[in-house]
């Protein structure tokens, strides 16, 4: 399932998922956003997503919602990234220091915080997430979301908008324009290292392999 990203239960993608969900009935379910070193069905994630249902939480994003399906069913759920430090590690390899490493996360988090809270929610929310990404993601840089802006600006040339950020991270390979680029390129060809190497040993004992991204 190629989805469209969307937060709220009842969307499109969300129905377009659960009717793919019920007329494939995957042997196992591949997800993005969870780690693939959690293993199958992590019991932390799992009552998360049964919780989040239960609750009938109005935010709630397709990878989990697809996992509450399967779980539904008991069957078993992984994800496909690989894991958080594996980011860190590649971006620092290729000679990246941590300001420039936050900068990157920021903006890819943003894009996803833009769709879910306003422009007016935005400024508070993108501070407490840098916090976590820096805890997350092993980051000592210390940069608030104006410290962010300014850096943006600075390496695209560009004012931090919604569009410029989604601009900025779509690279076409070797024609990379900046840093947002080139990062993303690393961190996009790790992630498929990881998912293809997954994919082929799912497909060696599965018959019926979903995936959700």
């Amino acid at each position: 399932v190629a989805a469209k990203h969307e937060p709220r239960p009842g969307s499109p993608t969300h129905e377009l998922v659960e009717s793919v969900y019920e007329r494939f009935q995957p042997d196992v379910l591949v997800i993005e956003g969870l780690e693939r070193s959690k293993g199958f069905s992590p019991e932390r994630f799992i009552r998360s997503v049964r919780t989040a249902i239960e609750n009938n939480r109005e935010i709630m994003s397709e990878s989990p919602y697809a996992a509450s399906l399967a779980a539904g069913d008991d069957v078993p759920v992984i994800g496909g990234e690989p894991d958080t430090e594996r980011t860190t590690i590649v971006l620092r390899e290729a000679g990246y220091d941590d300001r420039d490493i936050l900068g990157y996360l920021i903006a890819r988090n943003s894009v996803q915080a833009r769709r879910n809270f306003g422009d007016d929610e935005l400024q508070e929310r993108m501070n407490a997430n840098i916090r976590r990404l820096c805890r997350r993601f092993e980051i000592e840089q210390a940069m608030d979301f104006e410290g962010f802006k300014e850096w943006f600006r600075q390496e695209t040339g560009t004012e931090f908008t919604s569009s410029n950020v989604r601009k900025a991270l779509m690279p076409t390979i070797g024609r990379e324009e900046n840093p947002l680029q080139q990062m993303n390129i690393k961190v996009i060809l790790e992630r498929d290292r990881c998912i293809v190497t997954l994919l082929a040993e799912l497909l060696d004992e599965h018959e019926k392999v979903m995936i959700v991204y």
